[in-house]
C-alpha cells in the first residue's frame, strides 16, 4: 500500500463532530411538568461524523430522533448504526418506534457488545413482536442486522470506536467515539466505587460520626467492580466530552451501592482525575425534577471547579447539542 494511503485527505474532513440529546433519563421515561426543561424520555444520543450518524442506545428518545432524520432527508436511506450499551429496558425500549426502521431500503446495523450477539438480537426482537407489538423485526421493511464487534476497538464508519466494560447488573459497555475534530466518551450505567465518599456519607446519615458499612460484596465480586473500574477510568482519558451516569446523590447511593449506577460527586471527581475537558450529567434518576437537577448541577460545578478549574460541567437535557469543530485545513 502507498504510503499515507491510510491518512485522510484534510481538505475532505468534515467541518466537526456533533453529538445531540434526545433522551436522558434512566431506567423509565417520565413525561410530564416537572421534567420539561430536561426532559423525559430515556437514553438516546446521536453522534455525527460527515456522513456517519452513530445513535447511541435506543431509549424512548430514538422515536423523536428517527422522525428528525426523515424530516432532514426526506425519506432517503443514510447510513445509521445504533450502538447498544445494553439491553435493559429503558435502553431499548424506543426501537419499536424508530420511523427509518420502516422505510424501505434503509440498512440500519445494532452493534452490542462481545459474546451478546445472540441475546442482544433475541432482546431486540422480542420486543418487537406479539404480544408486546404489532409489528414483528422481520416484518420491518428496513434492512437490520445485529452485530457484535470482534474486538474492543474498530470502526463504525470513518470514527475509531473502542469499548470499555462497564460496572453494572448483568453486564454492558460503554463506547469512546474518537475522530480527528476529538472525543466523546458514554457511559450511561456505570457504578464508579468510591469508599471514601460512601463511608463519610453514611457517618453523617447516622448522626454520631461512625460508619456502618453495608455488607461487602464478595471478593469475587469486588475484584470485577475493581477491573471493571479500572477499564471506564482508561476509556475516559483526556476525553473532550464525557456523557456519564450520575443518577443518585452520595446519600441515596449508600442506600443503593451495587445497583450499577453512579454518585455525582464520585462522577466529578473521577472526571477532574482523569482529565475529561466537559463532562455531561446523564441517565437522571425519573424521581428528580428540573429544579433539583438545577441543585444538583450547581453542586458539581462548584466541586469541578475545587478540584479542576479547566473541567466544565453541564447536565444533559434533551435538546441539547455539542460540536467539536473540525481541525484547521
Amino acid at each position: 500500500m502507498p504510503r499515507g494511503a491510510n491518512r485522510i485527505d484534510p481538505d475532505t474532513l468534515p467541518d466537526g463532530f456533533s453529538i445531540r440529546f434526545w433522551g436522558v433519563r434512566g431506567s423509565v421515561a417520565v413525561p410530564g411538568p416537572e421534567t420539561v426543561r430536561y426532559g423525559g424520555n430515556t437514553a438516546c444520543v446521536e453522534a455525527r461524523w460527515g456522513r456517519d450518524i452513530i445513535i447511541l442506545d435506543a431509549g424512548t428518545g430514538i422515536r423523536q430522533l428517527g422522525k428528525s432524520l426523515l424530516r432532514e432527508f426526506a425519506h432517503r436511506p443514510r447510513r445509521l448504526s445504533i450502538l447498544l450499551t445494553h439491553t435493559h429496558w429503558d435502553h431499548i425500549q424506543g426501537f419499536p418506534f424508530f420511523a427509518p426502521a420502516y422505510l424501505a431500503r434503509q440498512q440500519i446495523r445494532i452493534l452490542g457488545w462481545r459474546g451478546s450477539r445472540s441475546g442482544l438480537k433475541r432482546t431486540v426482537a422480542a420486543a418487537v413482536e406479539s404480544p408486546f407489538f404489532p409489528v414483528s423485526l422481520p416484518q420491518m421493511p428496513g434492512t437490520i442486522t445485529v452485530d457484535e464487534p470482534r474486538t474492543a476497538k474498530f470502526r463504525v464508519g470513518q470514527v475509531r470506536t473502542t469499548i470499555g466494560r462497564i460496572h453494572h447488573p448483568g453486564g454492558g459497555v460503554a463506547f469512546r467515539l474518537d475522530t480527528p475534530a476529538g472525543s466523546v466518551a458514554y457511559a450511561p450505567d456505570h457504578e464508579v466505587l468510591c469508599s471514601e465518599i460512601i463511608a463519610r456519607t453514611l457517618a453523617q446519615t447516622n448522626g454520631n460520626g461512625k460508619a456502618t458499612l453495608p455488607p461487602p460484596a464478595s471478593p469475587q465480586a469486588q475484584r470485577i467492580a475493581a477491573q471493571r473500574n479500572r477499564e471506564i477510568r482508561t476509556l475516559i482519558q483526556g476525553v473532550d466530552i464525557l456523557i456519564h451516569d450520575a443518577q443518585y446523590t452520595a446519600e441515596e447511593y449508600v442506600t443503593r451501592i451495587g445497583w450499577g449506577h453512579s454518585c455525582v460527586e464520585a462522577v466529578v471527581r473521577q472526571a477532574a482525575a482523569t482529565g475529561v475537558k466537559h463532562l455531561l450529567l446523564f441517565h437522571h434518576d425519573p424521581d428528580r425534577t428540573d429544579d433539583q437537577l438545577d441543585i444538583i448541577l450547581a453542586e458539581a460545578r462548584a466541586l469541578a471547579a475545587s478540584l479542576n478549574p479547566h473541567l466544565r460541567v453541564d447536565a444533559a437535557r434533551e435538546g441539547l447539542e455539542l460540536r467539536l469543530p473540525g481541525p484547521a485545513r
